[in-house]
């Protein structure tokens, strides 16, 4: 009996207890977090520009889901952040290194089964589970992929289709939340947008526009008027800068659309080249929507309204209140480079209207096409200001319901060129979505744009490094010793 009154024994048991039960308490603490964590989105995101954080607007959306949403990653976990897909590989070999993202990409999958009951992320390894692949006996799925799935309707997506990598420097671009939401969104979906791009005219390459319309819900295909007809459930055609004039039979396909058998609703976006060639056919078509496209290129005199040293690099003005009046405080800007001049001929004439988007001002000139190579802006004839993007549109009414359709007229081509539509400096991606959402009522897609990822690897900002080095190396430690000094000072004086 004295050994259990005996002192040593006394506060020795007592020490080994409350080590027993502060290391279980640990244990069932840290047990309860990780379920927790898995559950709900509350994970602290430590890297640069929130690379493991979905936006607001996808959490929004998320949130007003309805629909089963199943993300299917086709790899074990372990494997999928290590090495993505073979095209994630190749690149690495070749010095591009998106395989270090990799675990960026797996987190921000996990964030969309946090903020929605209705979704659910699981990983499936196909080299293991031939019944899944026998589902989709025409998709040739692989190893990496991300299928998304509603029902019958689905999607597969490619690893390396999460990011963005510039052809000039081979800057890697993340664009994984715009195209995991966007084909959540279009596998929930019935009906999309459906843009048709014209081609057969030497048309400049739509890709950058197209695979942002895509990713943000609308459904693209192409059509060569010369050979097929426009389908009859297409919302929207694209001419991107077309070198070649179209035939009056194409336009009669195209006049025919947008009347739409008298109930209108039909939209067509023009984007001007600067070294466009003679259209004067399609040329006479925009005239009858009220808008005059040049053939001279605008040349800013201002340093203040282009970049890079260049006068044709030009920074367009917002002229409308209903698309540019959110981003007219904004120090962002609408880049227009190498802008040809365009002239509403009327504002109304009977059932036909025009509205300028994007102006230019005094400040700007426009150069001839045959400019001599001693032509400078002094010299120029024509001055600003000049108009840069025009809708132009056509209204009917059924009772006291309004039905419009429009064509929408844009001077320069490469303001829908990727580079400018990947880039966070400029408004050109969301001001152009934010168009082509207005003229086709489209309240479904969302603005997310990609983040760049520079070339470094490092996932963690310096300053949180410096903050997490500072609590484990210097903050814990030192608690660690002051606590162990007030347990002994205690145990010494008992």
């Amino acid at each position: 009996m004295k050994l259990f009154q005996n002192r040593k024994f006394k506060y020795g048991t007592m020490a080994t207890v409350f080590t027993i039960v502060f290391i279980a308490l640990i244990i069932a603490v840290n047990f309860a977090a990780t379920a927790l964590v898995d559950r709900f989105p509350f994970k602290i995101d430590v890297t640069d520009k929130g690379l493991n954080t979905l936006s607001e607007e996808t959490t929004k959306y998320l949130e007003l889901l309805d629909q089963d949403i199943t993300i299917s990653v086709l790899a074990k976990e372990d494997e999928f952040k290590a090495y993505g897909d073979q095209t994630c590989q190749l690149y690495y070999q070749y010095g591009i290194d998106v395989l270090s993202y990799m675990p960026n990409v797996n987190e921000l999958i996990k964030q969309y089964a946090r903020y929605s009951d209705h979704v659910t992320v699981r990983y499936v390894d196909i080299l293991q589970d031939p019944n899944f692949v026998s589902k989709y006996p025409n998709d040739n799925l692989a190893q990496g992929q991300i299928l998304i799935s509603s029902g019958d309707r689905y999607k597969i997506l490619n690893a390396i289709d999460l990011f963005y990598i510039k052809q000039d420097d081979y800057s890697v671009y993340l664009k994984a939340e715009k195209t995991l939401t966007s084909a959540i969104m279009v596998t929930a979906l019935e009906n999309l947008t459906k843009v048709q791009t014209v081609t057969g005219h030497n048309e400049t390459d739509a890709s950058g526009l197209t695979s942002l319309l895509e990713q943000n819900a609308y459904e693209v295909s192409e059509v060569n008027l010369s050979t097929g007809d426009i389908a009859a459930d297409t919302d929207i055609l694209l001419l991107m800068a077309p070198m070649v004039d179209f035939s009056e039979e194409e336009l009669k396909k195209i006049d025919t659309f947008l009347e739409n058998g008298g109930d209108y609703g039909k939209h067509v976006f023009y984007f001007a080249g600067y070294n466009r060639t003679e259209t004067p056919l399609l040329d006479a078509f925009l005239l009858e929507w009220g808008i005059e496209v040049s053939m001279d290129t605008v040349v800013e005199t201002d340093y203040n309204k282009y970049f890079n040293r260049n006068p044709f690099l030009n920074v367009a003005d917002y002229a409308d209140e209903i698309y540019g009046s959110k981003y007219k405080s904004l120090s962002t800007k609408m880049m227009m480079p190498y802008c040809v001049p365009l002239r509403a001929i009327f504002t109304e004439d009977g059932n036909r209207s025009t509205e300028t988007l994007l102006s230019f001002t005094s400040t700007a000139v426009a150069m001839p096409k045959d400019a001599a190579e001693d032509w400078s802006p002094d010299k120029a004839e024509r001055k600003g200001p000049f108009d840069a993007a025009i809708v132009g549109k056509r209204t009917t009414y059924q009772g006291l319901d309004e039905y419009s359709s429009t064509v929408t007229v844009f001077g320069s081509v490469l303001a829908a060129d990727s580079s400018l539509l990947s880039s966070s400096l400029y408004t050109n991606a969301e001001y152009l979505l934010d168009v082509f959402n207005g003229q086709s009522e489209n309240t479904i897609s969302l603005s997310i744009y990609s983040k760049s990822l520079g070339n470094a690897a490092l996932n963690m900002t310096t300053s949180v490094q410096n903050t997490l080095g500072i609590i484990f190396v210097g903050v814990v430690p030192v608690a660690a010793l002051v606590l162990g000094l007030v347990i002994w000072m205690r145990r010494r004086n008992k």
